[in-house]
């Protein structure tokens, strides 16, 4: 154990809760011998108080909800994490991970407890689809698992998405789950056809291929991919508009779909093109393309009003990375139209503004 190495807190179930991993920190400190912290000595029901012992300084990163928990039963039926320590000798103190391991938990601590998003959503539709007709398996190697390990979340809730999109499949006669959220109604919708009563199979498999494929997946951090689009969008920035243009056309021919690869960061990123930013800003002029814009604009790193272009169909939801498509912001516009009360109103506007500009 080393400063600066992650470390897992669980919980044993003792009479309150479910065994789980209930938070992650950091090492801040090299062990040292130190009593008990005086804020401890009321949680202790047993044993001697304020014992000098060798003891590391931790830094809370984040404690988990009951629904970000990892409970120990998913733990158990992870093909990954079955092996863990902690689950086979429970009255130790510390647990060494291996790597995979290590990026197993990571996954899961990033992902469990949060909506499923259209990508994770498409994953279970595709194990839907896989399974249909046939037994719905958690056991290793499986396509429900095999689904968990792609898409960073646990069993249990891949099962779960499978049996709801059997409760929305109106050919499927068996009971589902009705649990499902909006994005899964939106992904049933997308993809299945009702006058025809069946399900995109193909589209529904090009789509995963798109957003999950391996030949896509290119390790990166969210910061390191920011970065590639912020310096991309810096060199386009230096070309003139026709330029751009020009560019923009050449490479729209030579694309098979407008639609981003995708890479696997700490959060999900889309290879945007940065000639649709840099395109969209000059038209706009580096001004929010809301009309009467109330908020005011302040000077970027490069010296111009600081404006962001943003998707009116976001990718995620199997938006195109094309001109049509964007529409410059200033950022609060921009913030309200992923977290605004009146998003869906706002997303209206920009499509009146687009027409408008065409």
């Amino acid at each position: 154990m080393a400063i600066g190495d992650d470390i897992y807190l669980w919980r044993a179930k003792g009479a309150r809760g479910v065994a789980a991993i209930v938070a992650k920190t950091k090492i801040v400190e090299l062990p040292s011998i130190v009593p008990d912290d005086e804020a401890s000595v009321p949680f202790w029901a047993s044993g001697e108080i304020n014992v000098a012992a060798p003891r590391v300084m931790l830094e809370l990163l984040r404690v988990a909800t009951p629904d970000e928990a990892l409970k120990a039963d998913w733990l158990r039926e992870d093909p990954v994490l079955r092996t863990l320590g902690i689950l086979a000798m429970p009255r130790a103190t510390n647990y060494r991970v291996t790597t995979a391991e290590a990026t197993r938990l990571d996954a899961l601590w990033m992902n469990t407890g949060r909506p499923w998003n259209r990508g994770e959503s498409l994953g279970g539709l595709v194990t839907y689809i896989r399974t249909k007709g046939g037994e719905i398996s958690r056991q290793p190697g499986s396509p429900v698992v095999e689904m968990a390990l792609r898409i960073g979340r646990v069993p249990t809730g891949v099962y779960n998405k499978v049996m709801n999109f059997r409760a929305l499949d109106p050919t499927d006669p068996r009971k589902g789950l009705s649990g499902g959220g909006v994005t899964d109604r939106r992904v049933w919708d997308e993809f299945f056809d009702p006058a025809a009563q069946r399900i995109n199979v193909d589209a529904v498999e090009r789509e995963f291929a798109r957003l999950w494929g391996d030949t896509h997946m290119v390790p990166a951090s969210a910061r390191e991919a920011h970065q590639q689009l912020e310096d991309a969008s810096r060199e386009a920035e230096g070309l003139d508009l026709s330029d751009l243009l020009t560019r923009y056309d050449a490479r729209r021919k030579g694309q098979s779909s407008a639609k981003p690869a995708v890479r696997a960061v700490e959060s999900r990123a889309y290879d945007r093109d940065p000639y649709v930013v840099a395109i969209t800003k000059k038209q706009a002029g580096h001004r929010c393309e809301i009309p009467d814009c109330p908020h005011p604009l302040f000077a970027g790193l490069d010296g111009r009003p600081y404006v962001e272009v943003h998707h009116i169909l976001p990718l995620a939801e199997g938006g195109v990375d094309t001109l049509e498509n964007a529409i410059c912001l200033c950022p609060g516009h921009h913030k309200e139209a992923h977290f605004g009360r009146e998003a869906s109103s706002l997303r209206q506007l920009f499509h009146e503004v687009r027409q408008r500009r065409a």
